[in-house]
């Protein structure tokens, strides 16, 4: 697990080129899109400087099933200007995009939800199921 206030800081732009450090920043921006998430996540690595485009990378992962993570892209504004959850008086066009294993998504759509899970969990028994049948085929024929 990562120690979010010794590894996060907000920068500030004054040009793409030039950055200054401004302050650690509070951990709330990424906690809050865990806890929007439905399901279980932990944060296992991340990128917590932007990069050029002032965005933010990490990796989060969720302890129920080893192995599944989501790769979360996020930009480095404020958390009101960046979390459209479509409250009162928000429109979802004044809002930034997240990118979620590649995928363009408003933060309402961006946080992992069971069904994200369920989709892949059914996808690897399918490929679990295609290896079975596969053994049982290799099985048959080394016996005949």
């Amino acid at each position: 697990m990562i120690d979010l206030k010794r590894w996060m800081r907000v920068w500030e732009y004054s040009s793409i080129k030039e950055r200054k450090p401004l302050k650690i920043v509070d951990s709330n921006k990424l906690l809050s899109f865990i806890e929007d998430s439905e399901i279980p996540l932990y944060i296992n690595r991340g990128r917590f400087q932007p990069n050029d485009d002032g965005r933010y990378l990490f990796e989060l992962k969720t302890h129920i099933k080893s192995g599944f993570s989501w790769e979360v892209d996020m930009p480095s504004l404020p958390l009101e200007q960046g979390r459209y959850v479509s409250e009162e008086g928000q429109n979802i066009q004044d809002f930034p995009r997240l990118y979620v294993d590649g995928s363009s998504w408003v933060w309402k759509y961006a946080t992992v939800k069971k069904k994200h899970l369920n989709y892949r969990l059914e996808s690897e028994i399918a490929d679990y199921e295609i290896r079975i049948k596969e053994m049982r085929q290799l099985i048959t024929e080394l016996k005949e």
